[in-house]
């Protein structure tokens, strides 16, 4: 299955394809950026994922959920996605969100790593002070053994957390819920400490995770107040991403409980090892427009402790 859009280049017109994919025992799962639920199960990790994403400008494709992406900042989100689950395995360290490319290093220069490395380093810092661990790389050699690139954060990070004793149905939460973290009782959502929150294999968690700064459609970090979108090809190239839910354990040893791949690929190009044909039904074309805005996104402000609503089924 694949998602496209159509690439305004200054030389020649392509297709792209955006294509998101969560690795199960059974094989890839596509994933539907236009908030379709999916049901994941492995050994580690069960729940569902849900991620939609905004069309560009000018895509005559309707913006699916647009109360959740529409509203918030003065541009709105560009996507959001919501990760549901329980833990099916006991953690042998920290839980951790990460991002990585496996095919080689990141493609930058002294000055631009320089750059960079100062603000992660003050993004750790401040990290830390919330208790949520941050750790990054740019990808380099390190006892003879080539350490990929990827950043890795707390899951915590989210903009809201929902934990309950069932799943339930994604998307979850509504306008009336602000940034925060909700835990069911009763049948109703009340605000808690997040702090106070420990997982087990009982709890089923569900991290929302929203940005106006990433597009995967049009690869590019996006809405960079002075500057505009800046293309992740200067960075990594057209290689995939690699997103999903990490055991960091002892000794740097990893276990991924959860992977999944985000790439683009032209329209030309076949997979055919894979064997995926795209249908009508699948296929969504997009015309790409770079967005160039330097409004910054706000963030609701805390809600308050014992605040609760009646959830939603």
């Amino acid at each position: 299955m694949w998602f496209s859009r159509k690439a305004s280049e200054p030389t020649a017109c392509r297709d792209k394809r955006l294509r998101v994919q969560i690795q199960t025992p059974s094989g890839p799962m596509t994933l539907s950026p236009f908030g379709e639920p999916l049901s994941i199960c492995n050994e580690h990790f069960e729940g569902t994922i849900f991620f939609a994403h905004r069309p560009p400008k000018g895509s005559d494709l309707p913006l699916s959920h647009p109360s959740r992406l529409n509203g918030k900042g003065s541009l709105g989100l560009l996507w959001e996605v919501q990760l549901q689950g329980r833990l099916k395995t006991k953690l042998r360290g920290n839980l951790l969100m990460q991002a990585e490319l496996r095919d080689s290093p990141m493609k930058m220069g002294p000055i631009m790593r320089g750059v960079a490395n100062i603000v992660l380093k003050f993004l750790q810092y401040h990290a830390s002070l919330r208790n949520l661990t941050l750790g990054y790389s740019f990808g380099q050699q390190k006892g003879g053994v080539w350490e990929k690139p990827h950043l890795a954060i707390s899951p915590e990070i989210s903009d809201r957390l929902f934990v309950a004793d069932r799943p339930h149905a994604l998307p979850l939460g509504d306008d009336s819920l602000e940034n925060g973290t909700w835990k069911e009782v009763d049948q109703r959502w009340v605000a808690v400490d997040r702090s106070t929150l420990s997982l087990d294999s009982s709890s089923y968690v569900t991290w929302a995770f929203s940005t106006r700064y990433m597009d995967w459609f049009a690869w590019q970090i996006a809405n960079v107040p002075g500057v505009g979108s800046i293309d992740l090809k200067s960075f990594w190239g057209d290689q995939p991403c690699w997103i999903g839910l990490v055991d960091d354990g002892q000794q740097g040893a990893q276990r991924w409980l959860l992977e999944s791949c985000v790439k683009i690929v032209d329209s030309a190009e076949e997979d055919t090892a894979e064997g995926d044909a795209a249908s009508d039904r699948d296929l969504a074309t997009f015309s790409e427009v770079s967005s160039l805005s330097s409004s910054p996104f706000s963030v609701s402000p805390a809600t308050e402790k014992g605040k609760s609503h009646k959830v939603s089924l």
